[in-house]
């Protein structure tokens, strides 16, 4: 390059303009990114958006811009201190800037002027980088929260010769070409939807610490409509699992999340599911566990926790203990369930903050007691039929909807006040059992449950400080790690 080449020649000629229009016919984005987008974006007021980036040739990164800096029912600013942050972590991983998506308003499906001048002053500016490609992606969306159904418009800017222009290309996700209405709701949930709306499921997102014994669970929620998950587990399918936790020989030595995500797939194939493979350890901090959960879950967590279940269903008890505590940090809905030695019973409790009064510690206070005193828990799941496992994860499945459906306009919309105070529930399946003298084979209790504080008899909580209102806690909740006080 001559020291006497402007900027603008210097950017005219890496945009080919000798060799002619630079703009692609068509676009190619990962079925995850779509979905990413679709569950923010597509789900949010107008005037929403985030930016695009591409890995080789194919949009795989997308950033969620949470909290724009001017945006209105008009028009939509870009916080560009969160955005360029995000920018140097994906340079740093080769991840190249292409693009941005925004929402507009009902029938406005096309880029406005403005949008075309941003485009262009971006493309410029981008265009002084190496690895930048020499056109700028910016898809339009049309929200569900707006149109009613969530659609997305592609167009691409670049140069046509010496003329910067805006065109509309196809785009293509995970190989397939996608049309506005082409990815309408499957027929397969027409059946549910008297009980289970569409527009009451499809923006809930369900977080599964642990995959193996709740798979039947985590499947059947897509079956009732839920498009959102977060599958989160270290472990590997292994032979012994078949007999306990309905997986296949076809799956041994494949990731307990991945096999599930496979299967939530076939069972809807728009469906958006994160697989995290690995344990929530202590290894991994509350932000890492935030940027592991994607940007669908994490702008939930952010701006509209309800909307998000998170599921402590490990058979590890520091694991469903952080879970609960990470539920209480963002105001999330919780749940948790396990089963007892030879799946004699088996136990679920749930908290929905402003709600149930008590949190999961409070109904299990003896539990973290013997925890904090060094007890260590040898059970298996030696001796315990498949059908116990089974019989859990439906009322499981029941819990879950009366809190992901909590005060909508459906049968299960106002369950919760009828349980709010009895969020311990225990289930009896061996009638001969010593833990449960003179239960019966298939009996449930609900038992009422208060919260721990020295006004009901009982030393405060540390979890949730026992004032009897969950959402006290949202935001107020540390290190999630410290479960006794000093863990990490």
């Amino acid at each position: 390059m001559s020291d006497d080449m402007t900027k603008t020649e210097a950017n005219e000629e890496k945009a080919g303009t000798a060799a002619g229009p630079s703009i692609p016919e068509r676009i190619e984005m990962t079925g995850a990114l779509f979905n990413q987008i679709k569950h923010t974006v597509g789900q949010k007021p107008a005037e929403t958006g985030g930016i695009l980036g591409m890995s080789g040739d194919i949009i795989s990164h997308f950033f969620f811009d949470r909290c724009p800096e001017g945006a209105s029912t008009a028009t939509y600013a870009p916080n560009c201190k969160a955005i360029n942050a995000r920018l140097k972590r994906w340079t740093r991983k080769g991840v190249v800037y292409m693009g941005a998506v925004h929402s507009h308003p009902k029938s406005c499906n096309a880029p406005s002027y403005p949008d075309r001048e941003y485009a262009r002053r971006l493309l410029e500016n981008n265009l002084s980088y190496d690895n930048a490609k020499p056109y700028f992606y910016m898809p339009i969306v049309q929200s569900s929260a707006e149109a009613g159904e969530f659609t997305m418009h592609s167009f691409m800017a670049g140069y046509d010769g010496d003329e910067f222009s805006v065109k509309r290309i196809d785009l293509y996700v995970d190989g397939q070409k996608y049309s506005p209405g082409a990815h309408k709701p499957p027929r397969s949930f027409a059946r549910v939807r008297s009980i289970l709306p569409e527009a009451a499921v499809s923006r809930k997102t369900v977080v599964a610490i642990g995959a193996g014994g709740s798979r039947a669970y985590i499947e059947s929620l897509a079956r009732c409509g839920i498009e959102s998950f977060v599958l989160m587990d270290g472990d590997t399918v292994s032979e012994s699992n078949i007999a306990t936790q309905g997986v296949y020989c076809s799956e041994i030595g494949r990731s307990k999340a991945g096999a599930v995500k496979e299967r939530i797939l076939d069972i809807n194939p728009r469906a958006n599911v994160v697989c995290v493979e690995e344990y929530l350890v202590d290894e991994l901090s509350d932000e890492d566990f935030l940027d592991l959960v994607g940007e669908g879950c994490r702008a939930k967590l952010e701006s509209s926790p309800k909307d998000v279940l998170i599921g402590g269903l490990t058979d590890s008890f520091h694991a469903n203990a952080r879970a609960a505590r990470l539920a209480l940090k963002y105001g999330a809905p919780y749940i948790e369930a396990g089963i007892y030695q030879n799946g004699s019973g088996a136990e679920i409790i749930f908290t929905y903050p402003g709600v149930t009064p008590s949190c999961a510690r409070c109904a299990n206070s003896a539990r973290y007691n013997k925890y904090a005193e060094g007890y260590k828990n040898d059970v298996t799941s030696d001796g315990c039929p498949i059908f116990a496992t089974d019989v859990l994860n439906g009322l499981k499945g029941h819990v879950s909807l009366m809190l992901l459906l909590h005060g909508t306009d459906t049968r299960y919309g106002g369950y919760l006040e009828n349980y709010k105070t009895r969020n311990f529930i225990q289930m009896y399946f061996d009638p001969f059992s010593e833990l449960f003298p003179g239960e019966q084979m298939g009996g449930v209790r609900y038992y009422e449950q208060k919260p721990d504080h020295p006004d009901n008899g009982y030393e405060q909580c540390p979890d949730c400080l026992g004032t009897g209102n969950l959402e006290d806690m949202r935001g107020k909740v540390g290190d999630t790690r410290k479960i006794f006080g000093q863990e990490v």
